[in-house]
């Protein structure tokens, strides 16, 4: 039997590294890849793009964060986003379930900064870009 070489589920990894890291630091908001309706006060979107594979051991992704709040809170939205961003680019450093994840450096962050979601126009919306580098398993 030939061993296989896989990489793990980026977008249930992403959000389990982000509900964890809210969570420590005390903060519940529900996180999702697709926006709710009704849409909660706060709601982060992940959107996972997946990259290339720069050999069959190692893989680039990029994590897309939309930080989403009421319209009354553009300050809070800006520090969730922070959080937000400062969570995912820690991910190489993270444990789940008592392992280690399998994301390494290099790790990059682009943001977070505003940007508009044509779905919900009226919402303060702010977007984290992390490029996490992904390690594979052999089954």
């Amino acid at each position: 039997m030939t061993d296989l070489v896989v990489f793990p589920d980026v977008d249930t990894l992403a959000r389990k590294i982000l509900l964890q890291g809210l969570v420590e630091r005390g903060l519940s908001i529900k996180v999702g890849t697709k926006i709710p309706s009704p849409m909660p006060a706060q709601f982060i979107r992940l959107v996972i793009v997946p990259g290339r594979e720069t050999c069959r051991r190692v893989q680039w992704c990029q994590v897309n964060a939309y930080v989403y709040d009421d319209v009354k809170n553009e300050v809070r939205c800006a520090q969730t986003a922070q959080l937000v961003a400062a969570i995912l680019r820690a991910a190489p450093d993270a444990v789940i379930d008592g392992k280690d994840v399998p994301i390494t450096e290099p790790c990059e962050l682009h943001g977070p900064f505003p940007t508009q979601d044509p779905d919900v126009p009226s919402l303060p919306v702010r977007q984290a870009n992390v490029v996490w580098t992904v390690q594979s398993s052999v089954i």
